[in-house]
């Protein structure tokens, strides 16, 4: 009989970034560590920006968001052909304004080479950790909305 192989789900990027690299410990935050990420083959290290840098990068990750998301609530508006460029700008746009916000944060990296030998999911995963060194309260928000959420209740 015939033995039937069930294949490992596909891993995230962030998945694939924590098992290599592993979750960040709090020392490691204190010691404001850099960010190692793997891009193009290579190991990289990121290091967080001051507060007033890291300020101006979430005003600019903001404006660049909400002109992505203007876009996508446009589409309901849309005739269907307009609907189907609007599309086409953002699955071109997205991409390009990852990579523009991972750069305007990642400064000191050499931003030709790595697009050069880089992978969107290794870009992906790197934004990531970017993001959270940027947002450093999410997590404990999320975390305090949990404890929130099960002390209400079902509404």
């Amino acid at each position: 009989m015939a033995k039937v192989v069930i294949p490992e789900p596909l891993k995230t990027p962030q998945q694939e970034h924590a098992e290599v690299f592993g979750d960040r410990t709090e020392a490691e935050i204190i010691a404001q560590a850099p960010l190692t990420v793997r891009l193009g083959g290579d190991i990289v290290e990121i290091k967080p920006l001051c507060i007033s840098e890291s300020r101006k990068w979430r005003v600019l990750f903001s404006d660049r968001a909400k002109e992505l998301t203007g876009e996508c609530f446009k589409i309901r508006e849309l005739t269907p052909a307009e609907c189907g460029d609007t599309f086409s700008r953002l699955f071109i746009s997205a991409p390009e304004t990852l990579g523009d916000l991972f750069f305007a944060y990642a400064k000191d990296l050499d931003r030709a080479k790595i697009e050069e030998t880089a992978t969107d999911g290794e870009l992906l995963a790197a934004f990531m950790g970017v993001f959270k060194y940027a947002f450093p309260l999410l997590d404990p928000l999320a975390a305090l909305w949990g404890l929130i959420s099960n002390v209400l209740g079902p509404e």
